[in-house]
């Protein structure tokens, strides 16, 4: 867990979870569970493969848009899988062959998600905001509320260099966190559910727009009730009602309206985790054997160290790969 880095977040097995994307200015975000992005379905690291399709895609006068745009893309609830639909994101075992990245690419290795975030060229700024002086309350994970003062051109890097909030950290966190007590990680990749009405929004910005250069990228852990509750002796947050309970309370739904855009990606060999659960039981009923699918795996997962502060793939606007398609003058095949 440490040597992949990080956020981490705790989760109950066959939980959903969704993702708001919240921000000031514009973001281009590539969202990528166990290796495979979201959007598109293609690798973290592109091949031929990836070229062949996204050429295709574009002789079909289909989108090759592999990102979301913030703040015009207010959540993702899981992985597009048809025009205005995604199947919702929902934590299941690494191990167990239900992950988005096991039935993509045979194995479960990185599991949890991975960020690339790409900032759009800002505004110079003016000699008052670089100067001007924030409040930052930082809030400990005993609950303590501290307070520092900042200016808008200080960077994380200076803040975390900063005597209050790192030494605040040092000091306030247990001794007891953590340790060689820990018990056998149980860390979740996303697995695919049922079907939500959504749309991925086309970044409608020209390819300067985005500054390149500064991708970010970070990688964020997805842990069971028990290994979280041993790391950071808290309790994780209690799991949300039923579907039943919330017909039953007579609670609304939401919708909003958006236009269908036709961005999606490749996963029509994704199962949903009920065809997954159907599938599993006619292998243990037609083929009895010792060990359970919820064992762990008869192969050994090799330690990842995932790239957690610098670029993975590039960032390149879907503007700039139109243009670069265009140019090839190739044919439908």
């Amino acid at each position: 867990m440490a040597l992949k880095g990080g956020l981490f977040l705790p989760m109950y097995q066959r939980g959903a979870m969704w993702i708001r994307l919240d921000s000031n200015g514009q973001f281009a975000i590539k969202v990528i569970v166990g290796g495979v992005n979201v959007i598109s379905g293609g690798p973290l690291v592109e091949t031929s493969a990836t070229q062949l399709r996204r050429l295709n895609l574009f002789l079909r006068n289909e989108s090759v848009q592999d990102y979301v745009v913030t703040p015009d893309q207010l959540w993702l609830d899981g992985i597009a899988s048809t025009e205005g639909r995604v199947r919702q994101f929902v934590a299941m075992p690494i191990g167990a062959g239900y992950t988005v990245e096991a039935q993509l690419t045979g194995e479960d290795i990185s599991g949890g998600l991975q960020f690339e975030v790409t900032p759009a060229r800002a505004p110079p700024k003016t000699l008052d905001s670089q100067h001007l002086i924030e409040e930052l309350f930082i809030r400990t994970l005993t609950k303590v509320v501290h307070l520092t003062h900042l200016s808008a051109s200080d960077t994380v890097a200076q803040l975390k260099k900063s005597e209050s909030p790192a030494s605040i950290l040092r000091r306030e966190l247990p001794r007891s966190y953590g340790g060689p007590n820990i018990p056998q990680a149980k860390e979740l990749g996303i697995a695919a559910a049922g079907y939500i009405k959504q749309c991925i929004l086309r970044d409608p910005n020209p390819a300067d727009t985005w500054q390149r250069d500064r991708t970010i990228c970070f990688n964020v852990q997805i842990l069971n009730s028990a290994v979280f509750r041993h790391v950071t002796s808290m309790d994780p947050p209690e799991t949300p009602i039923s579907a039943a309970t919330y017909a039953s309370e007579r609670l609304p739904f939401f919708d909003i309206y958006n236009e269908i855009s036709d961005i999606k990606g490749s996963f029509e060999e994704v199962k949903s985790i009920k065809e997954m659960d159907k599938i599993k039981y006619a292998e243990r009923r037609g083929h009895p054997r010792e060990e359970d699918d919820e064992d762990e795996p008869k192969y050994k997962n090799p330690i990842v160290v995932l790239n957690s502060q610098g670029v993975k793939t590039g960032f390149r606007p879907v503007f700039e790969l139109e243009t670069e398609l265009a140019s090839m003058n190739a044919v439908p095949f």
